[in-house]
């Protein structure tokens, strides 16, 4: 069976006895009784861009990175930053913190919590929005205040890992 195959299962008994008598003739009944189960197995995927470009990280500002959601439970997630901020790629001495937020933009936009990235580092933030996200888009959204000090010219990056967290079955 291929992993996105959905298993239903029903179980039942069944009783019955042979009467002389037709079946409802008299003050005698018969009685049939299902236990029924099913079960529909958790799934979330996302979609988003590979790399996305902040911009210029000497003054403050904000980007928000698309996404969509795809989920049939209760949305968790982990947000995890590699760097625990953008740094320098050649002098890692030079970084730019910064905060990022997954919201969901549906009719009834959830806001999941602002982490900031230094927060995301060691360990990765959690959080949950108590939202069924079926096909849902969403975005990141990443804001950074001006730097405390000058940065040195050149490129900054960062990875940030989103982890979405099933129920098991």
């Amino acid at each position: 069976m291929d992993g996105g195959a959905r298993t239903i299962v029903c179980a039942f008994a069944v009783g019955a006895a042979l009467a002389s008598a037709p079946a409802f003739a008299g003050s005698e009944s018969e009685t049939l009784t299902l236990d029924l189960e099913g079960h529909i197995t958790p799934i979330c995927s996302i979609v988003a861009p590979s790399e996305h470009h902040l911009g210029d990280l000497s003054r403050a500002g904000q980007s928000a990175i698309p996404i969509s959601l795809n989920c049939n439970q209760r949305l968790a997630y982990e947000m995890h930053s590699l760097e625990g901020a953008m740094r320098h790629e050649r002098a890692s001495t030079f970084s730019a913190n910064y905060t990022a937020r997954l919201e969901l933009m549906g009719d009834a936009p959830s806001i999941g919590r602002t982490v900031a990235s230094e927060d995301m580092r060691d360990t990765p933030a959690a959080d949950a929005v108590d939202v069924v996200p079926f096909d849902e888009p969403a975005q990141i959204v990443i804001r950074w205040d001006a730097p405390p000090q000058m940065l040195a010219a050149g490129r900054y990056r960062d990875v940030l890992t989103i982890t979405l967290v099933l129920d098991g079955p």
